[in-house]
């Protein structure tokens, strides 16, 4: 008697992305099974590409073979260009280069960048053509304006033609740069926490945060 030969194909994906697995296998009933990389199960989970092979015994001891190439798609490498700190009233953008498939920013954006005007921590998942996914994250801080705090109001006089401006309860984040502005102010004062002046009339301080440049007045 001449016993046919079995007949089968090998089922399952063709591709996976890096870093994950795909499962490959015969759906037909065999009694023997042996797989190029020795295995001898009906399905296995393939996490390498390359091709692969499967030798089928049935009942009869006829045999065939059948194979399937496999491919392993790269995850999508991308950079989020960030500063790393933004004075508050402003404006940081988040930006990544054009030409993937899909962008999901943590804040439900959809575009390759986004505006922020709240420091945080923000999340980026991007998809190639492949279909593959890889994610990233970055933190931007908002860095609070400087107060600044000109003093309570003076007064020139014959007795006291001369008096010292305040702005010694002024503060910020980093390092205190004062600017003023006034009638009696030069550029030998105008940096001085106390400038001494002559000249009645307004004078303006403005507070310099000379670490992350942030100004307030």
């Amino acid at each position: 008697i001449a016993h046919p030969i079995p007949q089968f194909d090998i089922q399952g994906e063709t591709s996976f992305c890096a870093g994950q697995s795909v499962s490959i296998g015969v759906q037909e009933s065999f009694e023997e099974y042996l797989w190029s990389n020795g295995a001898n199960n009906p399905e296995i989970v393939i996490d390498n590409q390359g091709q692969y092979s499967v030798e089928v015994t049935d009942i009869n001891g006829c045999s065939n073979n059948s194979e399937i190439t496999i491919i392993e798609h790269p995850l999508p490498v991308f950079d989020i260009d960030a500063p790393s700190f933004f004075c508050e009233n402003e404006v940081a953008n988040l930006v990544v280069e054009e030409g993937f498939a899909a962008y999901l920013w943590s804040n439900g954006s959809t575009d390759p960048s986004i505006a922020i005007n709240d420091g945080g921590t923000f999340g980026l998942s991007v998809t190639n053509n492949f279909g593959c996914i890889d994610s990233s994250m970055t933190t931007v801080a908002e860095i609070p304006l400087p107060t600044s705090n000109a003093g309570n109001d003076g007064e020139i006089t014959c007795d006291d033609p001369v008096i010292n401006l305040d702005g010694s309860n002024s503060s910020a984040v980093g390092q205190i740069q004062f600017i003023w502005e006034g009638p009696g102010i030069t550029p030998t004062n105008m940096n001085q926490e106390s400038p001494e002046v002559s000249i009645p009339g307004l004078y303006y301080l403005s507070i310099l945060d000379t670490e992350y440049q942030c100004q307030s007045s």
